[in-house]
């Protein structure tokens, strides 16, 4: 055998040994393989086996979502502060328990009024005087009276008596400046918004989720269901007012168990006898009727009384939450107010520097010096420079505190140098134009006058403009005895202009016209 044959034959043993090593080696590889898979299932059994078993009702926990926690109520003082800022008012950011003082309340009243009737119009209102919007607004509309000479406390916390008071002036003022009714009966829906407003307003707890609102159907039960659409009796209000009473305190009114009216065996109008309506000569009158504005036949201030009576007093500080519940409930009245915009005719004198003398601080003879205080008034108006004073003027004339006549007042103003003319006044019909006119041209009017507060001396006056609305006629008054702020941010009144010139005519026809100065 050659060496080329053997080589070749030892190189297919090698690779014969070879293959047999590789088919070895992968014989043991899949039965470890099988071996590890059996391992595996084993432990898997196992585990199975072992596990806890679940029952039915875990399963379908498991599968099953938590059920979705109640939501807490929202509390009513939330639903109603939104519901206002919904329809454009400005609140002050309080909690429902925190308290409120005057100016914020009367932020919020003001609101409420230009809310039902309309915007208010403070253009003609003195630009220096410096109390905030809403006591401007309710002043030009004659709700508010600021005497700045008793320096009035505006920042104090508002009480229930005064929540009360104010709500009841704002609902009136809305009452006066609504069209007249025809029918000046009243129906139990007249009655309602009071019974609701006072129980809103006194019924007001912290967290309660719904409002006090009671409907007609709420408080005329049974046999007086039928008298809801009829005029108002005092039977009928009694029902309303003892029911709502009861419902908002939680308490039965005690009555007499022996004790009857008269003239009705009525349960309710037995609670209402002298706690509501106090009858003459012990006859209740159950069927008697009355005016739709008339608080006394209705029983309504009464309602509110003894409804504060029960939570504490009027005096009580009241908090926030029931303003804004009484607030609401007044809004929610509005179907009992019929308001068209005024067409309302202004012409107002003034000046831009004060020129209100307040006669009582004119020294000793203040409280009859309204004729000097006018004669100052006169000159400080028209600019006279450094004029003299009141008080100076009554020391060159003290006449021991008698009054002065229009000729003594003529003399002083042309020795100082006033300009001024003087007219008559021989009737309204024959005079009122005239004067008119006088105010159109930027003149003021000083006057003197008697009427039944005054009789024997008179008083005088400055006449500085007019308003009219309609077929009313009203001067607008500076009086040197008057301080309180008037509608137009000054020491001022309106007074009926008929009136005042009859007054004028009783006393000293003659008045004294003064232009402004240059």
């Amino acid at each position: 055998m050659s060496d080329m044959t053997k080589i070749k034959s030892k190189s297919r043993g090698a690779k014969l040994k070879l293959m047999l090593i590789v088919l070895l080696i992968t014989s043991m590889a899949l039965s470890s393989c099988s071996m590890l898979s059996d391992f595996l299932s084993d432990i898997k059994q196992t585990e199975e086996i072992s596990r806890p078993t679940i029952s039915e009702t875990e399963q379908i926990a498991e599968t099953t979502a938590a059920p979705t926690p109640t939501p807490k109520p929202v509390p009513i003082f939330v639903k109603q502060a939104r519901a206002l800022e919904s329809q454009g008012f400005v609140l002050p950011r309080k909690k429902a328990s925190s308290y409120l003082d005057k100016i914020e309340l009367m932020e919020i009243l003001a609101q409420v009024y230009e809310k039902i009737a309309g915007e208010i119009d403070t253009s003609l209102m003195n630009p220096e005087y410096g109390a905030n919007e809403g006591i401007r607004k309710l002043i030009r509309i004659g709700l508010y009276y600021d005497d700045t000479y008793y320096d009035q406390e505006q920042n104090t916390r508002i009480t229930y008596s005064d929540a009360s008071y104010w709500l009841s002036e704002l609902r009136r003022k809305l009452i006066q400046n609504s069209a007249p009714r025809t029918d000046q009966t009243a129906y139990p829906q007249d009655l309602l918004p009071l019974i609701n407003i006072s129980s809103a307003l006194y019924g007001w707890k912290p967290g309660d989720a719904e409002a006090i609102n009671f409907s007609l159907d709420d408080l005329l039960l049974a046999e007086m269901s039928n008298k809801a659409d009829q005029p108002l009796t005092r039977q009928t209000a009694s029902h309303m007012l003892v029911n709502a009473f009861e419902e908002v305190t939680g308490d039965d009114i005690n009555v007499y168990q022996d004790y009857r009216l008269p003239d009705t065996p009525d349960v309710e109008s037995l609670k209402a006898t002298n706690f509501f309506f106090w009858p003459e000569e012990q006859a209740f009158m159950p069927d008697i009727q009355g005016n739709w504005d008339d608080d006394v036949f209705l029983g309504s201030y009464v309602f509110d009384s003894q409804l504060s009576d029960v939570i504490g007093g009027y005096d009580r500080i009241c908090p926030y939450g029931a303003i804004i519940s009484a607030v609401t409930s007044l809004l929610e009245s509005s179907y009992q107010f019929d308001i068209a915009p005024l067409n309302e005719q202004i012409v107002l004198n003034e000046r831009p520097y004060p020129w209100h003398i307040y006669q009582i601080d004119t020294g000793e003879y203040g409280d009859v010096n309204c004729m000097p205080s006018c004669v100052e008034m006169s000159m400080l108006y028209q600019g006279l420079e450094n004029p003299p004073n009141a008080e100076s003027l009554r020391a060159l004339y003290p006449l021991d505190g008698m009054g002065w006549t229009d000729y003594l007042a003529e003399t002083l103003m042309l020795e100082n140098g006033l300009e001024f003319s003087s007219s008559w006044a021989e009737s309204y019909d024959s005079s009122i134009d005239e004067m008119l006119s006088y105010l159109d041209q930027g003149n003021i009017l000083y006057v003197m006058f008697r009427d039944e507060y005054t009789e024997g001396e008179g008083h005088a006056v400055i006449l500085k403009g007019y308003r009219r609305v309609g077929e009313e006629l009203e001067f607008i008054v500076s009086d040197p005895n008057y301080t309180q702020i008037g509608p137009f941010g000054y020491p001022e009144y309106y007074t009926d202009a008929q009136k005042m010139v009859e007054d004028i005519i009783r006393h000293v026809p003659r008045y004294f016209i003064i232009p402004p100065g240059e």
